[in-house]
C-alpha cells in the first residue's frame, strides 16, 4: 500500500475550509500534523476560535498552531456581511 502523506493546514476556516478540513481528515490518504489558522477575511481572534471549535467538533488529534496574524503584503480586508458575527 502507501503511507499517508503528512501535511499541515493554512487555513482562514469559513465554511469552504470546513468542509475541505472534514474531508481531508476523513480521507485515508492525509496525516494531518498540525492546523494554522491565518487572518483571512474575517478577524484572526474569529478565525483561531473557528479552527479551536473545528478541531473539537471533528475530535481531530492535531495541534493548532499560530499562523500569520495579518496579511504579509496587502492589507486585510474584513467581510463581516458575508460572515456576520
Amino acid at each position: 500500500m502507501y503511507d499517508k502523506e503528512p501535511v499541515v493546514i493554512d487555513t482562514d476556516p469559513g465554511i469552504d475550509d470546513f468542509l475541505a478540513i472534514a474531508i481531508a481528515n476523513k480521507c485515508d490518504k492525509f496525516d494531518i500534523r498540525a492546523i494554522m489558522p491565518v487572518a483571512g477575511n474575517q478577524s484572526y481572534e474569529k478565525v483561531v476560535r473557528n479552527t479551536l471549535d473545528l478541531v473539537d467538533f471533528l475530535g481531530m488529534d492535531c495541534p493548532v498552531t499560530k499562523g500569520a496574524s495579518k496579511p504579509l503584503i496587502v492589507p486585510q480586508e474584513l467581510s463581516p456581511e458575508a460572515h456576520g458575527e
